[in-house]
């Protein structure tokens, strides 16, 4: 399977953006449907278990449940990152989603959730409702470990 990671660029007349592939990774396996393979990707990609700041990445999904995209979102300190409804929601729009996953990770190695991860997570769930892109999970990483809103019955 191959995960397109992609970036947002300005146009040169600087009135709207463009999406930009960045890069691609081949990743084993055919389907990245549970919070487990999801998880195991992003740390085979992005080393999330390791980083010593927070990081958002999307992962967006088409009608078939298929990754359309892959965006890194934000870039935090070492106990929060800010995730802008209009930057995921952008993101996704212009990928054509149906449904996005959000994974972030927890530099101290706990995935439990913060308040504010509760209250980004349904922040954006209602932004999704309105959009129509479904938020399908959102999963915190910590030190060998996960926790996965939609397993929690939150999304």
């Amino acid at each position: 399977m191959e995960l397109q990671k992609y970036d947002l660029r300005l146009s040169k007349e600087r009135d709207k953006s463009l999406l930009v592939k960045e890069c691609c990774f081949n990743y084993p396996g055919n389907s990245l449907n549970n919070p487990e393979k999801i998880v195991t990707a992003l740390n085979a990609v992005e080393n999330m278990e390791y980083l010593p700041e927070e990081h958002m990445y999307m992962l967006a999904f088409n009608s078939q449940l298929n990754v359309s995209g892959f965006f890194h979102i934000s870039h935090g300190t070492v106990n929060m990152s800010v995730a802008s409804p209009r930057e995921i929601f952008l993101r996704s729009v212009l990928c054509n989603a149906t449904g996005i996953v959000l994974v972030h990770n927890h530099p101290s190695g706990n995935p439990a959730p913060s308040q504010e991860d509760r209250l980004v997570t349904q922040k954006i769930r209602q932004a999704g409702k309105l959009m129509e892109i479904q938020l399908i999970d959102h999963i915190i990483i910590g030190a060998r470990c996960y926790y996965s809103f939609r397993e929690s019955d939150w999304v």
